[in-house]
């Protein structure tokens, strides 16, 4: 084994000492890994937004006008026998950290918000959280110059510092009690959502669940109360909003139309329907409801400015609007777009991750669709109308594209609708919520359907700065006990029949064990009902949560990131396994680790830069496609899994381009899922040459433009290709890549059975590893096709490239 010793560039230095004597293989039958996974992929349903795309037929933001879903969770800093304390600054335990945002989250909600509303009081015990109390709220004061006190209509248990709380109501109408003196962007968006009254206008609206269309199960509408105000025209508008810089176009060639359903009443002329820069309609609306339908022109966006979603009249009065839907005509509304069903059914994902259920927050929204979707009340922009994945999509797109669902929950669901989301994975479809599923046309139980079902509590319960309210940053332990809690319920459920609901403790990417001290390791440690780490420790090459290793010059840069699985990744496996070591002492079992989030890393955008291009052409090019891919069988082969992030067009973290062709880093986690099946087997690398990398210096990648600085330790003995094989019965499999950036490197293939000489080779390259897929598919995989198969074949793979070699035995 021939090694190299790096003090300079990296590159200058491969290309220096250049070698083209075979790196030596031996492939042996022995399985070191029975069933790995494929490679999984995150993927949304999200209606178009300029933080968003569009996978599914909805074509503006707003379709349902169902009532608005209301939750907030928090830590009480006190309280009593009839109240709670949340006082904003305050600790919510003995310890000096954390402290609170308060009652209010930062002020947002205050006086009366929450008057009304369910509370669930919980408090922490040893290895788990469990229901104190089930109240009413009386009174809630939330601003900073109150007193930050929820009070009770009854009395009973006092409730201390650290019990945690949700408070839950659904209704027609936001609150009164908003801080309108926090500062906020647009306080009508803030309070109304993304439909605000036309500006200057005097419009209100509540959503009105005394009437609504006779159509998709509504079962409300949107009252919009147009004043005499001599203030013309009166309606409600939405910005029809641009995608990274431009309108989002429509698909070229595809028909479009727009349903909207009306009535009204004292509004003496034309109601005024505006799609954008595309078409403006003039309607007759009577008294009872009516649906009016047009035509939307697929035409290209005339001009800069940003044309509005609007519905308006010159007249006084007051309008209902319900179903308001531009779909793709030839489309069933709201359906995911086949070529996303095609292109992950292609794919072949070992699982599915959604973050719905977190976002949905309550069990009843995850599993209403379609106009049956209920608003959802944000914090900063008021009720949102998405169209994300609901429970029924996300697990049929599972089964039509063999991968495992990973569920993801709101953070402190209720015991009931944890119970009645196990009915309608498990129960007979004639008990509970499994007579819901039936009715989704899913008479099976969904427990019988999937080998193993993922279940994750909130997303990154470590990241406060993101996710707060449903993160403990500051403490661990409870993260740890409030997934568990989670967890225990699911799987004493007596519809886990098969024992097949697998917990993911929540992980951070970072802080791993640190001598026992780590977030992660007391995360885990609190959660003995996980079977799964859901850490992503160097998941990213590169960006905001990844390490954007500095390099001398261009090449060099490529050249360090190849080596960033070796240099990054692979050391932080120590520290995984010390968690799984004391997981194991605990519990007996040996656990997983699945990389809830991976790929190429990009900086956190915002409106004003959404992307940032010289990143671009480093994350989407063949390079960290080749890395990528790299890191991920590394994860594979350590009994785990990582998860693509994500499945989008568009920059930053996509697998498409707006043309919809797949990026380089798509295309290689596609070698692997596509072409290489059944067990992984043992390979001994005989003969293979290695590098010494010195210690790296990396920065932190952000748009606010201060770096941090970090150095990254040297690591010997880094080979600089890699081999893996497959074996699925009389079939085998062997994927190779090649680290280098600069010099083409020959392996060979020592077998363990005789092949027949024919075989197939699927080839990722090109001839500038810098190349990307961006504005068009210029990197394909290649086949061909060989006749001298043999055992100590050999193959040259060209620099940042990988290949699959497909073979029979004889």
């Amino acid at each position: 084994m021939k090694t190299r010793i790096l003090t300079a560039s990296l590159s200058l230095a491969l290309s220096l000492s250049a070698s083209h004597a075979a790196d030596v293989y031996r492939v042996m039958n022995e399985v070191a890994i029975e069933k790995p996974a494929n490679f999984g992929t995150n993927f949304e349903f999200k209606s178009f937004s300029p933080w968003s795309e569009l996978n599914n037929n909805c074509w503006n933001k707003y379709a349902s006008c169902e009532p608005i879903v209301f939750r907030h969770n928090g830590i009480a800093t006190g309280g009593g026998a009839d109240f709670l304390l949340d006082q904003s600054g305050q600790p919510v335990s003995e310890k000096p950290n954390p402290t609170s945002p308060g009652s209010g989250f930062w002020s947002t909600m205050g006086k009366g918000f929450w008057n009304g509303a369910e509370i669930r009081i919980y408090r922490p015990t040893d290895s788990s959280v469990k229901l104190l109390r089930k109240d009413r709220v009386k009174q809630f004061d939330g601003l900073k110059d109150t007193e930050q006190k929820i009070t009770l209509e009854s009395s009973g248990e006092p409730v201390q510092q650290g019990d945690l709380y949700v408070l839950t109501m659904v209704r027609d109408d936001v609150p009164e009690g908003l801080n309108t003196e926090r500062p906020a962007p647009n306080l009508q968006l803030q309070k109304f959502g993304s439909f605000a009254p036309i500006r200057d206008s005097e419009t209100t609206w509540v959503l009105d669940s005394s009437t609504f269309c006779p159509e998709g199960g509504s079962t409300a509408s949107m009252k919009i109360t147009i004043p005499d105000s001599g203030k013309k025209p009166g309606g409600i508008e939405q910005p029809f909003l641009r995608f990274e810089g431009r309108e989002l176009n429509f698909e070229p060639g595809k028909k479009y139309r727009c349903d909207v359903w009306l009535k009204q009443t004292g509004v003496a002329g034309p109601v005024i329907v505006q799609i954008g820069d595309r078409v403006t309609e003039n309607f007759d609306v009577g008294g009872d409801w009516k649906k009016f339908s047009f035509d939307v022109p697929n035409i290209e966006p005339i001009g800069p400015k940003t044309y509005p979603l609007l519905i308006s009249s010159e007249s006084a009065g007051t309008l209902w609007v319900d179903n308001f839907l531009v779909y793709e005509e030839d489309l069933k509304p709201f359906a995911i777009f086949p070529k996303w069903s095609e292109a992950l059914t292609e794919f072949r994902p070992g699982v599915l991750r959604s973050m719905s259920g977190r976002f949905l927050k309550t069990l009843d929204a995850w599993l209403s669709e379609g106009f049956t979707r209920k608003l959802i009340w944000d914090y900063n922009s008021g009720p949102l109308s998405l169209s994300d994945f609901s429970l029924r999509e996300q697990l049929e797109l599972c089964k039509a594209t063999g991968a495992s669902p990973w569920l993801m929950t709101y953070v402190l669901p209720d015991d009931e609708e944890l119970d009645h989301l196990m009915e309608y994975l498990g129960a007979p479809a004639d008990t509970g919520y499994g007579k819901i599923r039936a009715q989704h046309g899913q008479a099976q139980p969904w427990t019988e359907v999937f080998d193993t079902i993922y279940v994750e509590c909130a997303n990154e319960m470590w990241n406060d700065k993101f996710f707060a309210p449903q993160a403990f940053g500051a403490q661990p332990e409870l993260a740890g006990k409030v997934a568990n809690r989670i967890f225990e319920r699911l799987k004493s459920s007596p519809y886990n029949t098969r024992k097949n609901i697998k917990g993911i403790a929540p992980a951070w990417a970072h802080n791993l064990y640190n001598k026992g001290g780590g977030w992660t390791y007391k995360a885990v440690m609190a959660c003995p009902n996980a079977d799964v780490i859901g850490t992503a420790p160097s998941g990213y090459i590169g960006g905001y949560d990844g390490e954007s290793i500095v390099g001398q010059n261009d090449a060099d840069l490529f050249q360090a990131n190849l080596f960033y699985s070796a240099q990054v990744f692979e050391p932080k496996l120590a520290e995984i396994d010390k968690i799984r070591e004391a997981v194991k002492e605990k519990t007996g079992k040996w656990p997983e680790i699945l990389k809830y989030e991976a790929g190429p890393g990009y900086a956190i955008p915002s409106p004003n830069k959404p992307f940032i291009e010289e990143a671009e052409q480093v994350g989407k090019s063949l390079a960290l496609a080749t890395a990528t891919l790299d890191n991920f069988l590394f994860v594979v082969a350590n009994n785990g899994n990582s998860n693509f992030f994500q499945a989008r067009p568009g920059n930053n973290w996509s697998s498409h381009n707006l043309q919809f062709q797949p990026q380089t880093t798509w295309l290689a986690l596609l070698l692997r899922n596509k072409y290489c099946t059944g067990e992984l087997l043992k390979v001994d690398p005989v003969k293979v040459e290695t590098v010494n990398l010195p210690e790296r210096r990396s920065v932190g990648l952000g748009n606010s433009g201060k770096p941090t600085d970090k150095i990254i330790e040297a690591v010997d003995g880094v080979p600089l290709t890699r081999l893996y094989g497959f074996k699925d019965g009389n079939r085998y499999s062997f994927i190779a890549l090649n680290r280098s950036f600069t010099e083409a490197k020959t392996i060979r293939l020592d077998l363990p059975y005789q092949p027949k000489p024919e075989a197939s080779e699927y080839w990722l390259t090109a001839a500038d590893p810098r190349t990307t897929n961006r504005e068009d598919e210029t990197v394909k995989i290649r086949e061909d096709k060989k006749s001298d198969f043999k055992s100590g074949y050999e193959v040259t793979i060209p620099p940042a490239s990988a290949v699959v070699i497909v073979n029979e035995a004889k």
